[in-house]
């Protein structure tokens, strides 16, 4: 059984288990609120640094040459991957 949620909701990964690696460093958003991972259908995936009036793009899933989401430690995006195919 994988270990996303399947039938059990108290199995149920939340926002403590997303990583996100951008260009080589790791980002956890339960680790820092400034940090705000969003997707759009134009953008796709998009992390972003937001802090008193200020966003930053820290990486995107078009954006970055890295760029890779876990969820309790299954990958479910790797914009590599999905630009370049499966073996490259």
């Amino acid at each position: 059984m994988s270990k996303l949620c399947m039938n059990n909701m108290q199995d149920c990964p939340t926002y403590r288990d997303v990583t996100i690696i951008v260009n080589g460093e790791t980002y956890s958003i339960s680790g820092d609120y400034r940090l705000s991972l969003e997707c759009t259908r134009i953008a796709g995936w998009r992390l972003f640094q937001k802090w008193q009036q200020e966003e930053v793009l820290v990486g995107g899933e078009y954006d970055s040459n890295e760029f890779m989401i876990f969820v309790d430690e299954i990958k479910i995006c790797d914009a590599k991957e999905e630009r370049f195919g499966r073996d490259s």
